[in-house]
This record gives C-alpha cells, structure tokens and sequence, in this order.
C-alpha cells in the first residue's frame, strides 16, 4: 500500500520493479487525495500503481465485516484497507507493506 507518505514510500523501495503498489483515493467532498504523491514515488520506483476508490458505500458495506471479525472499536481507515486488500487478493498478490 502506498500512500503519500514517507513510511510507504521507503518500504516501496524494497519492491522489486514491476510490483504492483495500491493507493487509496477517497471519494468525498474535502478529502485528502495522495494519488499523485503515490504516482510520483511509483513511476521513480518503476512499480504498477493501481489506485483504489473508497466511496461511502464502501464503508456501509465493510463496517459490519469489521465489527463481527474484530469485535472491538475500529479506526476510519480500516474499512479503505479492508477494500484495498480486497482489490490486492483479487489480483492474485500474495503479501502485502504497508507503512
């Protein structure tokens, strides 16, 4: 997973060219959007960017997934997780970074 962020930008340079990176843009009104932060540490790193849309829906549909499987309080980025780890597990990657 790779944000904008220093933490997901080191570990991205551990990655082999070609791996495959996903960066998360939330479709909301005022939102922080790191996509072309994302874009700019994976064109230098040769790695296949794939950004994943979270929209409100999203979240509806991942919270009570999150709530039976972790039964405890969880935080707002993780229904975007749980959606970008299902785009990863769809294109067959096997493990995932995420800093």
């Amino acid at each position: 997973m790779l944000s904008g962020g220093m933490d997901s930008a080191i570990l991205a340079t551990y990655l082999p060219k070609g791996a495959k990176a996903y960066t998360m843009r939330t479709l909301a009104e005022g939102s922080v959007n790191e996509v072309e932060q994302a874009k700019f540490y994976a064109d230098k790193l040769g790695l296949d960017l794939k950004v994943v849309d979270i929209t409100w829906d999203d979240y509806l549909e991942a919270i009570p997934i999150l709530a039976k499987h972790k039964k405890s309080p969880f935080h707002s980025i993780e229904p975007q997780i749980y959606k970008t780890l299902l785009a990863a597990k769809a294109d067959g990657c096997e493990y995932v970074l995420c800093g």
